[in-house]
């Protein structure tokens, strides 16, 4: 019998997003260390009331960005309390990533022109 992949770790994101997952309140996105060490990092951002917030994971939590959202954009979805990620269909492969550094980067890259934004 074939053993089915583990689908949980999808519904339940740690530094980045695929496009078709996401974040919903009470979850966050928070940075490793660096590349090599993907030790649990300082930054995180949370789904908030209305939109995102970006912080220092501390005892309380050091915002450093708060940002509204509006429903729609052509790379998420954003309904009061879920950030959802989709797909843009001019790209080949993209997600967005919280960075050790506390920065929120997109990366895409179109296979057919070789090129990355």
């Amino acid at each position: 019998m074939a053993t089915l992949p583990n689908l949980a770790a999808f519904y339940r994101p740690t530094d980045s997003l695929l496009p078709g997952q996401s974040l919903v309140s009470g979850q966050k996105l928070t940075a490793t260390v660096s590349i090599t060490n993907q030790s649990q990092g300082l930054f995180s951002l949370s789904v908030l009331n209305g939109g995102v917030g970006t912080y220092i994971d501390s005892e309380p939590p050091q915002f450093y960005y708060t940002s509204k959202l509006y429903a729609y954009d052509i790379y998420y979805s954003f309904e009061g309390q879920a950030l959802t990620t989709f797909p843009d269909t001019d790209t080949s492969a993209q997600f967005m990533r919280l960075g050790s550094e506390g920065h929120l980067w997109v990366y895409m890259w179109d296979v057919n022109t070789s090129n990355s934004r």
